[in-house]
């Protein structure tokens, strides 16, 4: 799990830094343009909060089910916790912010290269 946490804040890290590099105000509005799907994650305030506030819940679950099932739910027929619900409804979203992470490390990364095989083009000429 340290891998994911490591892998996001290393892609915002890059997006920031390749921002400023490239002189752009805000990454967000910077290479929402560039992918599909960075442009629905970052284009959208609720999309936003609901994948960073799901990506916390099911970390969160996975923490307190190490130490606990937690409550069960009142649900008749259904025998899952609460802790349990939370990281099976959070997980898929969880999911998709990971392939957002690795989506944005891959486009800061290639901007990065733009502005450094341009440095090259000048200092050459």
């Amino acid at each position: 799990f340290q891998i994911l946490a490591v892998v996001d804040i290393a892609s915002h890290w890059m997006m920031m830094y390749s921002s400023a590099v490239c002189g752009n105000t805000s990454h967000k509005a910077a290479y929402s343009k560039e992918n599909a799907l960075l442009n629905l994650y970052y284009g959208n305030n609720n999309i936003l909060t609901v994948f960073c506030l799901s990506n916390e819940l099911f970390f969160g679950s996975l923490y307190l089910l190490h130490f606990s099932l937690g409550p069960y739910l009142p649900i008749p027929g259904v025998n899952i916790s609460l802790w349990q619900a939370v990281a099976l409804f959070s997980f898929p979203i969880c999911a998709t912010k990971q392939v957002v992470n690795v989506v944005r490390l891959v486009v800061a990364s290639k901007n990065l290269a733009k502005v450094d095989i341009a440095d090259r083009v000048r200092q050459r000429n």
